[in-house]
């Protein structure tokens, strides 16, 4: 196989492997937005804040990103965890290790 050939094929690949994974991702949104509407809808009523939480993310090539996800915490979740860690040493050991807290006050009931 001769070499233009070869980056002609991988041009015709990148560009279908696009195609298809905006295609494919488009019906998976939209095919989920009624679980997404329950969703939102469950957050607002269950506690206050916004429905959605932006999280910086590092992507390809080392790019910050933002990332948007479902608030599954309380707003003033930094304030729990720095009071609970402040009283209860055990418990600051346990995060320290893990980075998680079982049965975690600072999670909603949704969440």
């Amino acid at each position: 196989m001769k070499d233009s050939s070869k980056k002609r094929n991988i041009k015709v690949y990148k560009l279908i492997k696009k195609l298809f994974d905006f295609l494919f991702s488009s019906f998976i949104l939209i095919a989920f937005i009624p679980l997404f509407i329950i969703i939102a809808l469950l957050i607002k009523l269950s506690s206050r804040g916004p429905i959605f939480f932006l999280q910086e993310r590092i992507g390809k090539n080392n790019i910050p990103f933002k990332c948007i996800k479902f608030r599954t915490m309380y707003p003033e979740a930094k304030d729990i965890l720095e009071n609970l860690l402040n009283k209860d040493l055990e418990l600051k050991k346990e995060f320290k290790e893990t980075h998680k807290i079982k049965n975690d006050p600072r999670i909603t009931t949704i969440g």
